[in-house]
């Protein structure tokens, strides 16, 4: 089992406002941030789901996608330098590695997008971690902030359960 590593990517591109593609010394990785989960930007299988787990249309969630990966693209201005850290053996259901880039300071990316409101808490965390994105989630709604404000009624209905769970 290899080990966490800490590196700076040579190139970093958007897949989706949760999942990243980044090369690290020649080679390309697939990279999920963890515990967070954002409305789809392209077609795929995870967005034919959220349609029949929503009752929405797939224009109205493909909307929502657009607008988190700019909001991604906004938080990721201010995250440089920033550094990725991340096991490269481990990988997801999806082909995906699981990592988490930080700032100089830091603040993790995924906790930033879920502050701003452009991404949810997944559910089935470790209870601290549920907590704190849970609490930054519900500031996030309460406040109006990304897609909270702009779309609240489709942000409320894609995200489900988790948007009305309360701040702990």
């Amino acid at each position: 089992h290899a080990e966490m590593q800490q590196v700076a990517p040579d190139v970093l591109e958007i897949e989706d406002a949760d999942t990243l593609e980044v090369e690290v010394a020649g080679v390309a990785y697939r990279i999920q941030l963890p515990g967070v989960d954002a409305p789809e930007s392209v077609p795929n299988p995870k967005l034919l789901r959220d349609v029949e787990r929503t009752g929405m249309d797939a224009d109205a969630l493909l909307a929502l996608g657009r607008e988190a990966d700019r909001g991604l693209r906004e938080q990721l201005t201010g995250f440089v330098p920033y550094s990725l850290h991340f096991d490269p053996e481990q990988r997801d259901k999806y082909g995906r590695v699981p990592g988490e880039l930080h700032r100089a300071d830091g603040q993790r990316l995924s906790m930033s997008l879920v502050e701003a409101g452009y991404a949810i808490p997944l559910p089935g965390l470790d209870p601290s971690q549920q907590a704190e994105l849970g609490t930054a989630m519900a500031r996030a709604r309460d406040e109006r902030r990304g897609l909270w404000g702009s779309h609240p009624e489709a942000f409320a209905a894609w995200a489900g359960p988790a948007a009305v769970a309360p701040a702990k």
